[in-house]
């Protein structure tokens, strides 16, 4: 886990790094309406592979005045559906990368001390990384899977969707990361300790605890940081409490997007976020006035 978390901050910092200031420029010029500013949040969590990484920045933009609250909404809504690319990575199943890219990162980022090829060699190391610690999480978990207490809880929590949800929540807020909860859910369903309707709610609950990081963040920001916070907030715990009634029909929908559980789970949590993300556009105005009732001004 160790190192799927190095991996995944790796990455980000590298292509941070690299891009750093033309993502913050994306961030402050490209985001004038919701709909460009789902899109700029989208491409930039994709790329620093972490939503809590783009909701920060968001938080800091608004409180510094650089972003209104609507704006700050379209990104954060795209920031949900871009989180979603490394579950599908996972999914991919690229542990033979691991070894190759671990070597070639290293390489490269300790023959150069700056530049261009010194961030290249920690994106690669970084994937390296992610891809080792996916590996590592899935042998062991295997060994887990031979004493009965650990299916037995697996299966328990995730017979009942509100056991699923709050565990996931639970796990994502104390590791500040729902990549790595998604790899561990994955991870468990290689090894047959879970099904897709128990891996659904782990899924949506990493979506409520992922948000901890911003809400984190806001603590001693303008109001408006502060609401922006919670848009991240209730924008996912509206969402899990919509899809709560529809959990079987959703499930049996993302049965027949791959044979494969791992994709099948991976598929969840993109199909989810971008559903939810659709559903809430033509309610931007209605989600920003009750966040603005939420958290009065002063």
């Amino acid at each position: 886990m160790a190192l799927f978390l190095v991996g995944v901050q790796l990455v980000g910092e590298g292509l941070e790094k690299a891009a750093g200031k033309r993502l913050r420029w994306l961030l402050e010029h490209l985001t004038g309406s919701v709909g460009r500013g789902v899109f700029i949040g989208c491409l930039i969590t994709a790329l620093v592979q972490s939503s809590s990484a783009t909701t920060v920045l968001t938080v800091t933009f608004v409180d510094a005045g650089l972003l209104t609250l609507r704006q700050a909404i379209g990104v954060i809504l795209g920031a949900n559906i871009g989180t979603t690319v490394t579950a599908q990575l996972v999914a991919l199943d690229l542990d033979f990368l691991a070894g190759p890219a671990v070597f070639l990162g290293a390489f490269l980022f300790f023959s150069s001390r700056f530049g261009p090829t010194h961030e290249l060699g920690r994106v690669i190391l970084g994937f390296g990384l992610l891809f080792t610690g996916m590996a590592l999480m899935s042998r062991y978990l295997s060994f887990l899977s031979a004493y009965p207490f650990f299916p037995a809880l697996i299966l328990t929590l995730g017979r009942f969707p509100c056991t699923a949800v709050l565990a996931g929540a639970c796990v994502t807020g104390i590791l500040q990361s729902s990549s790595v909860v998604i790899a561990m859910v994955i991870a468990l369903a290689d090894q047959g300790t879970i099904d897709l309707q128990g891996a659904i709610g782990f899924v949506l609950g990493s979506n409520i605890g992922t948000t901890v990081t911003a809400l984190l963040a806001s603590v001693g920001t303008s109001v408006n940081a502060r609401r922006a916070a919670a848009v991240h907030f209730l924008f996912n715990v509206l969402g899990v409490l919509a899809f709560f009634p529809f959990l079987s029909a959703f499930g049996r929908l993302v049965a027949c997007t791959s044979p494969d559980l791992p994709h099948q789970i991976a598929n969840a949590h993109t199909l989810f976020n971008v559903l939810t993300t659709i559903l809430c556009l033509p309610f931007v105005g209605a989600l920003e006035r009750l966040v603005i009732t939420l958290v009065p001004g002063v």
